[in-house]
C-alpha cells in the first residue's frame, strides 16, 4: 500500500510539473514562453534586415565613389 501511495504521489506532481510546462510555454492569455520568444525572434530579424540594408547602401556607395575616383585617376594620369 506503501509503494501505491508513493507511486500515485509522485504522479500526481509529475502532472502538476506537465501543467507548469504547459502554462510557461503555451499563451494563455499572457504572454508565454513561446510568444516571447517569437516576439524577440521578429525583432531580431528587422533589427537584422535594417542592419543588412545599410551595410549594402554603404557597399554600394564605396563600390560607386572607388570606381569614380579609379575612372578619374586614370583620366588625370593618361592627361598629364
Amino acid at each position: 500500500m506503501e509503494f501505491e501511495d508513493e507511486v500515485m504521489h509522485k504522479l500526481g506532481r509529475l502532472e502538476q510539473g506537465m501543467e507548469d510546462l504547459k502554462k510557461l510555454l503555451l499563451d494563455n492569455g499572457t504572454p508565454g514562453f513561446i510568444s516571447q520568444t517569437r516576439n524577440r525572434l521578429t525583432a531580431l530579424e528587422l533589427q537584422d534586415y535594417r542592419r543588412t540594408w545599410i551595410e549594402r547602401m554603404i557597399t554600394g556607395t564605396v563600390a560607386i565613389v572607388a570606381s569614380a575616383l579609379t575612372t578619374l585617376g586614370i583620366r588625370w594620369v593618361g592627361h598629364s
